[in-house]
């Protein structure tokens, strides 16, 4: 029977063998006297002590193994002689062949090279730089390659290959960073970053100056670029995000410049839940790019939390698609089919003047922007009344002795039948009394939204008499049509 020890080892608990104990802690004790005028000392025994956790915790069957001789003097053997360190060479040749042999064997159960991602040199996701250990070349060339190809992708728009280039460029990264999984534990950075487990090289990755692949400085100057790249993006999405915002504002009260919330407002699109989806539509996309770069730039591992939110938003965006796309696609529904018809109203009057004005409740009415047609009542969207006036054309007529009115009116439905029911229940309200026609338009707001209805006036003229219309109602000489094809020119 032989004694053991439990004993703790980077952080890990053992049971080692009294004689496998003694061999570990006087090879510890001569490897700190070895490293005690290196500056960086505590940071490589404090690796060397994890690397032989890892060793051990291999060795072990389960988790109440206990660590014997000959396992401790195996990753003894691995690990290396600190005597040895400053001239391996020559120390092999003393050991002889069998030396390497068995050094070999031992490292082929702990360690085989495998494809990571590089957390600890990366720009982005650490692929050029395991793709730089992996193949043992330099990954700036990766990253040239990478952003060269990306470039000539944006810069080469008049060639069918070069402009998709950058799509493909961007598409296989993100594929290389979804399938290559990120060195995480001290095996991990180990299979990636060489072949040799030993002491020595975790002595050449200690020190920085000895890494082979890292801290070149086209790779710092290209990381300050990326910085300063993406810092202004960061602003500049920042500031199109602020610019959002305020154009939502704005467009919800401006009535004298665009007024287009008076559109929404006739479209029955003026709530919330038309305004709130084309805002996370419009400013979730900036949210996460500011959110990503700042990640760039002060690189922090991906929690939980952060996970949960992106998932979040990414729905929260998803569903807002969908959403206007449905109420898109809906509003258009009720616009596939036209229908129109004609109303005629003969008009007697012994005066050689017909007056035709807008009723005197529309009179204080504010003129849409850019819209002759389109006119509006109140400030408060809630108060608001719009309403369209009718297109009007007056033509003579030598065969008429009185005036003839003929209205069209046209309407749009999801089907013909419901286009024609819908045109016929519709009416331009009019009163007219001897020579004077005073128009009623149709008024819309926010509770009775448009009925997708129009009207076009013609009045014949018979030979000497006139007709006077009134602002805001004017003649509109681009209408005119052909009742015998039922279609106006």
């Amino acid at each position: 029977m032989k004694p053991t020890v439990k004993v703790s080892i980077g952080g890990r608990a053992f049971n080692l063998e009294e004689d496998a104990y003694l061999l570990l802690d006087n090879y510890l004790k001569s490897l700190q006297a070895y490293f005690d005028g290196n500056p960086e000392s505590g940071e490589i025994i404090e690796d060397i002590e994890f690397r032989m956790s890892e060793l051990l915790q291999m060795r072990l069957k389960n988790a109440e193994g206990v660590i014997s001789l000959s396992d401790a003097t195996a990753i003894v053997e691995i690990l290396g002689n600190p005597k040895d360190f400053d001239n391996p060479d020559e120390a092999e040749k003393k050991q002889g062949p069998e030396y390497a042999t068995k050094k070999a064997n031992n490292i082929h159960w702990v360690f085989k090279k495998r494809l990571y991602r590089d957390m600890a040199d990366r720009i982005f996701g650490g692929v050029c730089s395991g793709l730089g250990h992996y193949f043992r070349i330099d990954p700036v060339l990766f990253r040239l390659v990478f952003l060269g190809s990306f470039l000539l992708g944006i810069f080469g728009n008049y060639s069918f290959f070069f402009s998709r280039l950058t799509g493909v460029v961007t598409l296989i990264y993100f594929i290389l960073w979804i399938i290559i999984p990120k060195a995480v534990t001290f095996n991990q950075k180990l299979e990636m970053t060489g072949p040799d487990p030993s002491i020595e090289h975790i002595r050449s990755r200690t020190d920085y100056s000895s890494r082979p692949y890292r801290g070149s400085s086209i790779t710092r100057i290209l990381k300050i670029m990326v910085k300063v790249f993406a810092g202004i993006i960061i602003v500049s999405l920042l500031l199109s995000l602020l610019g959002i915002i305020f154009s939502f504002t704005w467009l919800n009260f401006d009535s004298d410049i665009l007024g287009i919330n008076n559109y929404l407002i006739l479209l029955g699109l003026n709530g919330w839940n038309f305004k709130i989806p084309l805002f996370l539509l419009l400013g979730l996309p900036f949210v996460g790019m500011v959110a990503l770069l700042l990640k760039l730039l002060r690189p922090t591992p991906f929690t939980n939390r952060g996970i949960i939110i992106f998932i979040i938003g990414f729905i929260l965006w998803c569903g807002s698609i969908f959403y206007l796309v449905g109420k898109s696609a809906k509003t258009a529904y009720f616009f596939q089919e036209e229908a129109q018809v004609f109303e005629e109203i003969k008009v007697r009057t012994q005066h050689d003047t017909l007056y035709v004005r807008l009723d005197e409740s529309f009179m204080n009415a504010e003129q849409q922007p850019n819209n002759e047609s389109f006119f509006y009542q109140g400030k408060k969207e809630k108060e608001k009344k719009l309403f369209i006036l009718p297109k009007i054309k007056m033509e003579e007529d030598t065969l008429l002795t009185d005036y003839l009115v003929e209205i069209r009116k046209t309407s749009f439905g999801n089907k013909r039948k419901n286009g024609m029911k819908q045109v016929n229940n519709s009416r331009l309200d009019y009163n007219l009394q001897d020579s004077m026609m005073v128009i009623h338009p149709p008024v819309f707001s926010r509770k009775n939204r448009w009925d997708r209805s129009f009207y076009e006036i013609k009045i014949k003229v018979p030979k000497g008499k006139s007709i006077e219309i009134s602002a805001p109602l004017k003649e509109n000489y681009s209408v005119s049509f052909n009742k015998k094809y039922f279609y106006w020119d």
